[in-house]
């Protein structure tokens, strides 16, 4: 019997190479399993997810996510590490060796693809605008999941990049609900709003980047 967001064998099969595992750690005891391989699903097709219970039933705080290709496992590392869930910070990573060998790989498939050459910094991994874009829409996807399903998870994020979104989401959700029967321009101003809101996160997602970029290059992280 296979776990939920777990692929069959010849499912597997069609994919050329399954790509390496990585580490999901720091997992909230607020967050439910499921939350977490619906999340793990976003960022890229899922081949496994092995999180066994322990005696006393319970799941313990940690996983190991193994996505069918490259572009999941990157995607759930830039997007997941670091990511507010409950009153905790998710984190994805994998060994170093691993992930100079993901980043290796993603720059050649680039080259491959004949797309533009990236100017990256010591151990940042590949990302275009598109795959910042993307990025983004999954992340707000993830917030908008856990404001009006899981708010238990909402609720604790307490950094300043997410509980500003919070407020405004909140602010405007309140506004929508009393002025359901507003005229047209109402709609205009949701739309003008949701694009600020994405041109706003983008930024905030490549300044996010490049504070974990120098942070690995500074001695205090050696």
């Amino acid at each position: 019997m296979r776990m939920p967001g777990q692929h069959t064998l010849s499912q597997q099969s069609s994919k050329s190479e399954v790509a390496p595992a990585v580490y999901v750690g720091n997992i909230s005891e607020k967050c439910s399993d499921e939350f977490i391989q619906k999340i793990l699903n976003e960022c890229g097709e899922v081949a496994s997810w092995k999180r066994i219970k322990g005696g006393n039933g319970k799941f313990p705080c940690f996983g190991f996510c193994t996505f069918t290709d490259l572009e999941g496992t990157l995607r759930a590392l830039r997007i997941l590490h670091e990511f507010h869930l409950g009153d905790k910070k998710l984190t994805v990573k994998a060994e170093e060796k691993t992930r100079d060998e993901l980043r290796k790989n993603a720059i050649e498939n680039r080259k491959k693809q004949g797309k533009q050459e990236l100017k990256l910094k010591p151990d940042e991994l590949p990302a275009d605008e598109d795959d910042l874009k993307k990025d983004e829409d999954i992340r707000l996807k993830i917030l908008h999941w856990m404001e009006t399903d899981h708010k238990e998870l909402f609720s604790f994020t307490e950094d300043g990049e997410i509980s500003d979104e919070a407020k405004k989401a909140r602010a405007h959700e309140g506004k929508s609900d009393r002025h359901a029967s507003s005229s047209s321009s109402g709609n205009h101003k949701k739309d003008d709003y949701k694009r600020n809101r994405h041109r706003r996160s983008r930024t905030r997602s490549k300044d996010r980047n490049a504070r974990r970029s120098r942070s690995k290059e500074s001695p205090r992280s050696k």
